[in-house]
């Protein structure tokens, strides 16, 4: 509501907070519309005014080895790149779907992270990675994170994972959340029988 009288013919320019979705939205629903009003009457009116993407990591992949339910010791590949300038210090947060557990025995990184940077397990599904405080990234500065987690019994319900990067400053520098996972999948019983096991011959196998 403006109190005031505005002039025609001048540009005014307004400032507000609001709360961004969880996701930018489909670029159909992503635009704003604008109107006037006076004593309810609609003055002025634009409509499709196209809106903005919401910033995230640029690129984020999670990578399983072996889906099988229960799994004690999964290795998972985190690939990981920011457009953002990351200081050293900073942390990378990892939230995975309920249900698994991070460990960080057998934490490593590839090169594009110094070998100092360290593992902590905050709760079962959320472990922070903090990197050297000597160990800047620039942007576009991908890397890779090998981590060990237990797999759940089932697939969970809500099967995400979400990524936050996080300043010396306790300051997100950039996230990505609703990242697609994985399927558990059950142990396969297999037995494989040989019915003519000699070198050279036809062998039919029973499985």
């Amino acid at each position: 509501t403006i109190e005031q009288e505005v002039s025609y013919g001048l540009d005014f320019a307004f400032e507000f907070a609001l709360t961004n979705p969880l996701r930018t939205p489909p670029s159909a629903d992503n635009v704003w519309r604008f109107e006037t009003l006076q004593n309810d009457v609609i003055l002025h009116l634009r409509r499709s005014v196209p809106g903005f993407d919401l910033e995230q990591i640029k690129e984020v992949r999670v990578t399983p080895s072996d889906t099988t339910t229960l799994l004690p010791l999964h290795r998972l590949e985190f690939y990981i790149m920011s457009d953002k300038y990351i200081p050293g210090g900073s942390k990378i947060e990892i939230t995975a779907p309920n249900g698994f557990v991070f460990t960080c025995a057998f934490f490593s990184t590839d090169d594009g992270l110094a070998n100092t940077t360290t593992c902590y397990v905050r709760e079962d599904n959320i472990a922070e990675f903090t990197m050297d405080t000597s160990d800047p990234l620039a942007p576009n500065s991908p890397f890779r994170l090998f981590v060990y987690v237990s797999n759940p019994e089932f697939t969970p319900q809500q099967n995400y994972w979400n990524f936050r990067i996080i300043s010396p400053l306790a300051k997100t520098l950039d996230m990505r959340d609703f990242v697609d996972s994985f399927d558990i999948t059950g142990r396969l019983e297999v037995d494989i029988q040989a019915t003519f096991p000699y070198f050279g011959q036809l062998n039919p196998l029973r499985v």
